[in-house]
C-alpha cells in the first residue's frame, strides 16, 4: 500500500461506492463509507464495509470524521448532484488541500462542482458513442483512480463487447458476480438499443445485457483479461 494516502472517505453508498470500496479493501486502504440514510446499514453489513451514518451537511461532524486533519481523499458519490456539490463545498471549506472527486448526474452541474472545489468530476454525460474511451482517459479522471488511490501502472481502461452467445449475453448486469471475485471496477454501460447511450453504473437501473453492449471497465489488466475469457467475451 501507497504511503500516499492515509485516509479516505466515499459518500453516498452507491453502487460506485461499493465497487470502489471493494478495490480499496483488496489493497489494504484504510476507508469510510458515510452516508445520511441509515436503511443502507443492512446491506452495508452484508459487504462488510464500515457506513457511519451521519448529517454530512453538519461540519462539526465532518471534522469529527478526519475532514481537515486526517482525511487526504474523499468521493463525492451521492447520485444528487446538490448533495455532491454541498458536500464539495464544505469539505474544500475545511481542508484547502484535501483532494476532492465527485461525479455528476448533470452536464449543468459541472462549472458548480469545480466552483465548489472539486479537483476530478467524473461526467457521464460527455462519455457516449466513438468517444467513450478517449473521455474517460481524460488525465484529470484516470489520475485519481490510478496514480493517486491505487498507484499502479497495470491500471487500464477497455471496453468489452458483449458477443453473441456468451456468458454475459442475455443475463442483468447485478446477477454477475464480480465483486470481491475480479479486480476491476465497471464504470458504465454503452447500449446502443438506448439511443445509443451512455449509462453510467451509479445510476442505478437494473441493466439487461445483449449482444453488442460495451461495458467500459477500469483496472488491472491481468484481472480484465481473466474476466473475458471466463465469461467468453
Amino acid at each position: 500500500m501507497t504511503d500516499l494516502i492515509k485516509k479516505i472517505i466515499l459518500f453516498g453508498f452507491t453502487n460506485a461506492a461499493i465497487e470502489i470500496g471493494f478495490h480499496l479493501r483488496e489493497k489494504g486502504y484504510d476507508f469510510t463509507i458515510i452516508d445520511d440514510d441509515p436503511t443502507f446499514m443492512d446491506k452495508a453489513e452484508e459487504y462488510g464495509f464500515d457506513l457511519r451514518i451521519f448529517d454530512y451537511t453538519d461540519d462539526d461532524l465532518l471534522q469529527k470524521a478526519g475532514i481537515g486533519e486526517k482525511v487526504d481523499l474523499i468521493f463525492c458519490l451521492f447520485l444528487e448532484d446538490s448533495k455532491n456539490i454541498f458536500l464539495a463545498i464544505s469539505a474544500r471549506a475545511l481542508d484547502e488541500k484535501l483532494n476532492i472527486v465527485s461525479i455528476t448526474q448533470s452536464h449543468d452541474s459541472i462549472h458548480k462542482l469545480r466552483a465548489a472545489g472539486a479537483d476530478s468530476i467524473i461526467d457521464p454525460y460527455q462519455i457516449s458513442g466513438k468517444k467513450i474511451y478517449e473521455v474517460i482517459k481524460k488525465p484529470e479522471i484516470v489520475s485519481i483512480i490510478d496514480d493517486t488511490v491505487f498507484g499502479r501502472e497495470d491500471i487500464n481502461i477497455e471496453q468489452i463487447e458483449i458477443t453473441k452467445g456468451s456468458k454475459l449475453d442475455g443475463v442483468f448486469l447485478d446477477d454477475v458476480p464480480l465483486a470481491g471475485i475480479y479486480n476491476f471496477i465497471i464504470l458504465g454501460i454503452y447500449d446502443k438499443e438506448i439511443k445509443e447511450r451512455f449509462t453510467f453504473i451509479t445510476e442505478g437501473m437494473r441493466h439487461k445485457l445483449d449482444e453488442k453492449d460495451v461495458l467500459v471497465v477500469i483496472g488491472e489488466e491481468a484481472e480484465i483479461e481473466q474476466f473475458k475469457n471466463d465469461y467468453a467475451v
